[in-house]
């Protein structure tokens, strides 16, 4: 068997809700903390929360700078403080 998620937190991305839902399911049976998000910038919301190590977009999205770098910040928060 492959390595298991224990305690990692992903913020898992789909417009639509039943492969979002299913892929949930597969990543918390592994470990994974997951949160799901329906949009670019929900997921951004919750990564702003903290407990995000990952952030996973099951489709291809057209993605608004800002988002981008307000997950980056967020995700760098969240390193930083981890490193203390």
């Amino acid at each position: 068997m492959g390595r298991r998620l224990d305690g990692v937190g992903v913020v898992l991305v789909d417009g639509d809700r039943d492969p979002r839902e299913v892929t949930a399911l597969m990543l918390e049976w592994l470990g994974a903390r997951v949160k799901q998000a329906g949009s670019l910038a929900e997921a951004a919301r919750l990564a702003k929360r903290g407990g995000v190590d990952v952030v996973v977009c099951l489709e291809r999205p057209v993605v608004p700078s800002q988002v981008v770098k307000t997950i980056e910040a967020a995700v760098q928060r969240e390193a930083q403080a981890v490193q203390r």
